[in-house]
């Protein structure tokens, strides 16, 4: 639930704020179609190129709570030995 609850409230003020400026487009210069297009695009841009620059820099890619989450318990957990 938190999955899709996070992402949903992170863009709630982009869509706010893309809704007020379709209500304000009197004219109706822009067509809600081409506003999603373009909004849908530069998500895909957006998540392209975020997973371009973590393979450049060698950042390995990890989803899900789990891979930020700290340990239950305020344990702590050992290094590594090199």
């Amino acid at each position: 639930m938190a999955d899709i609850l996070r992402p949903a409230l992170g863009l709630l003020p982009v869509a706010s704020f893309l809704a007020v400026l379709l209500l304000l487009d009197s004219y109706k210069l822009v067509r809600l179609r081409a506003v999603v297009g373009v909004v849908l695009a530069g998500g895909r841009l957006g998540v392209r190129v975020g997973v371009a620059v973590g393979v450049a820099v060698g950042v390995e890619v990890v989803t899900g709570a789990a891979a930020i989450t700290p340990p239950r318990g305020g344990r702590r957990i050992p290094a590594r030995p090199q």
